[in-house]
């Protein structure tokens, strides 16, 4: 079976997710206006930590029936997440299953 993943928060995956999308390099060659918004994220994600991820279903999931459903326990795709960061507010119909 392949890697399967989780809703886990490991402080490896913690660290890889806080680290900055650009390298001294490249920030030096970009554009000031941009390098500001960059700053301005980079400072953000620092204000407001990641409290938990998620991470879609797709083919292949292993599920349990939690006795209203199926629950995602793993999924065998790693790169795609969902970010939760303290402080941030979510959108209403954030993890809502519509007609439940």
């Amino acid at each position: 079976m392949d890697r399967q993943y989780n809703n886990g928060l490991p402080p490896e995956l913690l660290t890889t997710l806080n680290q900055s999308s650009f390298t001294t390099e490249e920030l030096a060659e970009i554009d000031d206006e941009v390098r500001v918004l960059v700053a301005e994220q980079e400072t953000s994600r620092r204000q407001h930590p990641i409290i938990a991820i998620y991470r879609p279903a797709v083919a292949g999931c292993l599920t349990r029936n939690d006795g209203t459903g199926d629950e995602i326990i793993s999924t065998p795709q790693g790169s795609s997440t969902m970010i939760v960061r303290e402080g941030m507010p979510q959108p209403d119909d954030f993890l809502v299953i519509p007609g439940v």
